[in-house]
């Protein structure tokens, strides 16, 4: 009787290299497109999703599938489902080498898709304040310019930077 409860189990759960081998091609999908379509954004999030449901102890994949889900539902257009996949990550790696991206990703969510710019620049303040080393310059320098330039528009940026001499208008 317990062989084959564990029988069932195991057969209604993919195993890793099927999976695997279905998040490899949810990315081929995605690379095909050069703008992905909302569905196959979808799609490859919850194939993401559902790799870090059945392996939760895969500490080597799991933190780049988070991201990488992240970014794909940002794209689906569900922001919200971006920014809870970020509150996950940050929770389960404080301390993984991904972090600071995924804060910053966190802070653009906020900024430019939900026009939270309370939370974007919470998100930013704390690039530049726990980051500020030389091997995090371009995202300290990133948040900077969010920062000085959020709420702006294009031609508003495209304004002061001509201003400053660091475009010029042809």
């Amino acid at each position: 009787m317990l062989c084959t409860i564990g029988l069932l189990v195991t057969c209604g759960r993919p195993s890793q290299k099927q999976l695997l081998k279905r998040i490899a091609a949810a990315e081929e999908v995605l690379m095909k497109d050069s703008l992905p379509v909302r569905q196959h954004a979808l799609d490859a999030a919850q194939t993401f999703m559902d790799y870090i449901t059945a392996f939760p102890d895969d500490t080597s994949s799991n933190p780049r599938f988070w991201f990488k889900a992240a970014e794909l539902y940002n794209v689906a257009e569900l922001p919200e489902k971006a920014i809870a996949l970020t509150d996950s990550f940050m929770k389960y790696y404080p301390e993984h080498p991904f972090f600071p991206y995924v804060l910053h990703f966190r802070g653009a969510v906020y900024e430019l898709s939900l026009y939270d710019t309370r939370n974007a620049t919470i998100a930013y303040e704390q690039i530049i304040s726990d980051y500020n080393t030389p091997e995090h310059y371009e995202l300290v320098t990133s948040a900077l310019a969010s920062l000085q330039y959020m709420g702006m528009s294009a031609d508003e940026i495209f304004e002061d930077l001509k201003s400053k001499g660091l475009i010029q208008d042809e």
